[in-house]
């Protein structure tokens, strides 16, 4: 039988400790944690944009609004950064009276504790002051210019991971320290707001499955990038031709309890 070295033998044992501790390593972060890729290309109308998971821009003629949906806030992938920026092109009813744009109103139908970071383009903007629906900004006359002719603002909000859905809100000014000169947005050009009548943690995605059919269904949030595709607020966004699965959020859950 041949000899060993002393060298032989110490770089044997080196090599079967490296292998074990290989394994016990690939033991202890099985299943393998997904990576949270922040720079998605996604597909059709959302942007290769670090975190923007939903876009989409609203004109009114006087105004428009810019809806963005991050899907982190400074890097906190438990919330969805809610962000919209008005540009005011010519909104100021009466000049030398009314304050441009100077309320905003998301209309969520009612408030819900993962409503926080509210954002303002400068104070003394005030938030849910009257109408009684979060998420809302106003400044009065009395307090100072809103968002001038000209001038872009910008608003934004946290919220749990929720789906996306269209807002049944309005835009004004104020004048003589009343709201003043409504505008509701109209039918099928609405900003995009969460759905907080629905549970938060979920997304409705649109996806290629292996046949080379598009699907639209509700996933738990982040799964939709895995599938290389497209949050949406409506399965009408989806590209030709759709097939829709029918999935309560319980049994999305349950299938992967299994």
């Amino acid at each position: 039988m041949p000899s060993c070295s002393r060298a032989t033998l110490v770089s044997l044992v080196v090599f079967l400790v490296s292998i074990a501790s290989i394994s016990i390593s690939g033991a202890e972060e099985y299943p393998p944690l997904l990576q949270q890729n922040n720079a998605t290309a996604f597909p059709g109308n959302n942007p290769a944009v670090a975190g923007i998971i939903f876009t989409n821009t609203h004109a009114y003629g006087d105004v428009t609004i810019k809806v963005d949906v991050h899907n982190n806030f400074l890097g906190d992938f438990t919330k969805y950064w809610w962000v919209y920026t008005v540009t005011n092109h010519t909104y100021d009813p009466i000049p030398g009276t009314t304050n441009g744009f100077s309320g905003f109103e998301t209309a969520l139908p009612f408030p819900v504790p993962d409503i926080a970071d509210i954002a303002t383009p400068t104070p003394p903007w005030v938030i849910d002051c009257c109408s009684g629906l979060p998420v809302e900004y106003d400044i009065t006359d009395a307090a100072g210019p809103g968002v001038m002719p000209g001038g872009v603002g910008v608003f934004s909000f946290t919220t749990l991971p929720r789906l996306i859905i269209p807002s049944t809100g309005w835009y004004h000014t104020w004048q003589f320290s009343f709201q003043d000169f409504i505008i509701n947005y109209p039918a099928g050009n609405e900003p995009e707001v969460p759905d907080v009548t629905s549970d938060p943690g979920q997304e409705l995605c649109c996806y290629l499955d292996p046949t080379g059919v598009w699907i639209c269904t509700i996933l738990p949030a982040g799964e939709c990038a895995l599938h290389n595709g497209i949050i949406v607020s409506d399965c009408a966004e989806c590209p030709p031709v759709t097939g829709t699965e029918q999935n309560s959020w319980g049994g999305i859950k349950g299938l992967f309890r299994e």
